[in-house]
């Protein structure tokens, strides 16, 4: 119908065209393109890069292996020269050490000696094993003691020489014997104890030393050469402090400790360190004292004023030259115990023992009750303030060695029978 239509209005007939895909289509088509055309630009730019970023890692060299030689061991060798080690020489000074030192006990022969209560030696010897330093036990005539700085005090005067009016041979053994058995004594101390001798009688007290010096061979010997004159067997003589009668020497160093007078001659010892407690210290501890103090009292001042020992030896024959003290033991004691409070402090720890040896006189009536009375009554109250120890000498002959015995035996026939 369209085609009669057409027809009447006149209009030419066109044959009729093919339309295409793209013409018909134009929007999808624009579409298509655009979507190819960022493929094609996304594809593009996937072969440029924009921007890159990375990370600088630190050069490594990794070194080549390679063998090295390997070369011997050789050890460098220096001649050496051994040399002995020189011996051990003993020093003037006594060194304690924390190891503790075994020292061998010496013992005396023993006696049956009178305590009369007296407390066993101790004192300021038996606080040092705690330092480890161990003392050695010290038995001289029944008295026993410990000690490392000793002073021994013994009586040479005519008590120990004469028996009343006899002085002979015989009666000299007495002095003989104690002598020897201090010088035993001596012998046997181990290097590392000190010590000093003094020797009294009446107003005499002497010196073998002016300080206290170790027990070495030398000093042993020492002591046997100052003794070696003293109160011989024979002779005619007294005793020991005869030859002191007029010398002036020894008066005016009496007082001005230490001053040495040798020269001296045979019955006394080689020389001697003369010595009285000054005035100064008179006054303090006996303040009223009309004299000085005299035998064994004056001794056992020299001790503790000038040598300042551990232990103290004295052996006496009687309780004498106590003028001050009218006889009165506790006085005497309160005396040394101040003395020994100035010197070593008020710990009575730190004092010194002080060891008493009574010697019965020989031929006097009772004369053993009369050293039991001497070394309990007298001497007890200092022995006990210092907790020392006590003996008493009944028969000399108790101390002798065979060779004594012997000679005592043969004296005995030709003085006393």
């Amino acid at each position: 119908m369209k085609i009669e239509k057409i027809l009447m209005r006149g209009e030419k007939i066109m044959p009729k065209k093919n339309k295409h895909f793209f013409s018909s289509h134009k929007k999808s088509s624009a579409m298509f393109i655009s979507l190819g055309f960022h493929a094609i630009l996304v594809v593009v730019a996937l072969y440029f890069v924009v921007v890159s970023t990375y990370t600088k890692k630190d050069t490594q060299f990794e070194p080549k292996k390679f063998k090295r030689p390997k070369m011997r061991e050789r050890r460098l060798k220096v001649p050496t020269k051994t040399r002995k080690k020189p011996k051990p020489r003993l020093r003037k000074r006594l060194v304690v050490t924390k190891q503790r030192i075994k020292v061998p006990t010496i013992i005396m022969p023993t006696i049956a000696g009178v305590k009369g209560g007296m407390a066993s030696g101790g004192g300021i010897g038996d606080s040092l094993g705690g330092l480890g330093f161990s003392m050695p036990e010290l038995n001289f005539l029944g008295a026993k003691a410990k000690g490392g700085k000793v002073c021994f005090l013994v009586h040479f005067g005519i008590a120990t020489t004469s028996v009343g009016k006899e002085n002979n041979p015989y009666t000299r053994m007495t002095a003989y014997t104690i002598r020897s058995r201090l010088a035993d004594l001596i012998k046997k101390m181990p290097e590392d104890v000190l010590f000093n001798v003094a020797c009294f009688w009446m107003q005499d007290a002497d010196a073998m030393s002016p300080k206290v010096i170790p027990a070495t061979a030398a000093n042993k010997q020492l002591v046997l050469d100052w003794m070696k004159h003293s109160n011989p067997l024979k002779g005619k003589y007294s005793h020991n402090f005869q030859s002191y009668k007029g010398n002036k020497k020894i008066k005016n160093a009496k007082g001005n400790w230490p001053t040495k007078v040798d020269g001296l001659k045979m019955p006394s010892v080689s020389w001697v360190y003369p010595y009285e407690v000054p005035r100064s210290k008179l006054s303090r501890y006996v303040p009223d004292a009309s004299r000085n103090f005299q035998h064994w009292n004056r001794a056992v001042a020299w001790a503790i004023l000038t040598q300042k020992p551990d232990t103290i030896f004295l052996l006496t024959n009687n309780y004498v030259g106590d003028c001050f003290a009218k006889k009165n033991p506790m006085k005497m004691r309160d005396v040394f115990k101040g003395m020994l409070t100035d010197v070593y402090g008020a710990d009575k720890k730190k004092w010194p023992t002080i060891n008493v040896v009574v010697l019965s006189t020989v031929g006097k009536k009772d004369s053993q009750a009369f050293a039991r009375h001497i070394l309990k009554d007298m001497f007890g109250p200092l022995i006990n303030l210092t907790k020392g120890d006590g003996s008493i000498i009944r028969n000399i002959t108790d101390y002798m060695n065979t060779q004594e015995k012997v000679m005592y035996k043969k004296f005995k026939r030709m003085y006393a029978e």
